[in-house]
């Protein structure tokens, strides 16, 4: 099934919403990861974050949300570029604890910390990054980032529907920003409707589920479609790009590496392929050292 990133806006132009489907990201991010239900939620939303993120970027662009804490998960990586695909990974995907129940999922996984966000445009070598303290859930965070680096203000809501057989049941999320000029009141009325809205994994996992997103937020209020980008899980990783990595080891680690005849096997963090490289080839990495 085709997912997309939804845009959309208020006639006046002084909203813009956008709404994006990931249950099949979540779905082939655990066919790949073999990943904890805890580890597949956080990720699963982690990566609809980032696709939010580069919804409204014209160049070609890369994105990358870094989450870092002292808590058991660690880390927590999700990439996206404005062609649509993306991809994620974690420090620990096999995390397991028994969740508190007075305290969001997320908090308890990373602890405190920071957001890194950083941003490469294609044909350019320098990195933008940007950074915020972790303040409550995913989406939370990716709000105040909003409102600390580009004074926008935001609302996003994320959702994960996880399901035993599958992995994920629905997945996606909406971000509603208001442009200079919004109307006050019709604000604090979409911020109530975000809130109530529920939980987003159960309506993304409904045939119809974005239509009844939309009309529960957006009840009576002149809302305009725009465009839809298609979305997928996709990892760009190659043999070329593995022994690239190898390449900026020491001389010595390579040389040891080669001694064995069968070369080594490494795996993609972000999609765990696994890459054989020739001892050989180790070897005339060492020597060109």
């Amino acid at each position: 099934m085709t997912e997309h990133i939804k845009r959309y806006m208020h006639e006046d132009g002084t909203f813009k919403i956008v709404l994006v489907e990931s249950t099949h990201i979540g779905r082939d991010a655990y066919q790949r990861l073999a990943c904890s239900p805890i580890a597949l939620s956080l990720l699963t939303q982690a990566m609809t974050g980032a696709l939010l993120l580069i919804s409204d970027l014209k160049m070609e662009t890369t994105t990358q949300l870094k989450f870092e804490g002292d808590g058991p998960l660690g880390t927590l990586i999700a990439e996206a570029n404005s062609l649509g695909e993306v991809r994620g990974t974690a420090k620990d995907l096999a995390i397991n604890f028994d969740p508190l129940a007075d305290q969001g999922l997320f908090q308890q996984a990373i602890g405190n910390g920071m957001l890194q966000v950083s941003r490469r445009i294609k044909g350019f070598d320098e990195l933008y990054n940007s950074v915020v303290a972790i303040e409550g859930e995913i989406a939370q965070t990716l709000s105040r980032y909003f409102v600390d680096s580009q004074q926008i203000p935001t609302g996003i809501r994320l959702g994960c529907l996880l399901d035993a057989e599958v992995g994920v049941k629905g997945a996606g999320g909406i971000m509603i920003q208001a442009m200079p000029g919004a109307n006050e009141n019709l604000l604090f009325i979409l911020e109530n409707r975000l809130m109530e809205i529920g939980d987003l994994g159960a309506y993304f996992a409904k045939p119809n589920g974005c239509e009844e997103i939309m009309d529960f937020l957006f009840e009576n209020m002149p809302i305009k479609h725009l465009a839809d980008t298609e979305v997928r899980f996709h990892c760009g990783c190659s043999q070329a790009r593995m022994e690239r990595v190898l390449a900026g080891l020491p001389k010595h680690e390579l040389a040891e590496l080669a001694q064995d005849p069968a070369g080594i096997t490494i795996s993609c963090n972000f999609c765990h392929h696994p890459y054989q490289i020739p001892s050989n080839t180790l070897k005339s990495m060492s020597e060109e050292k």
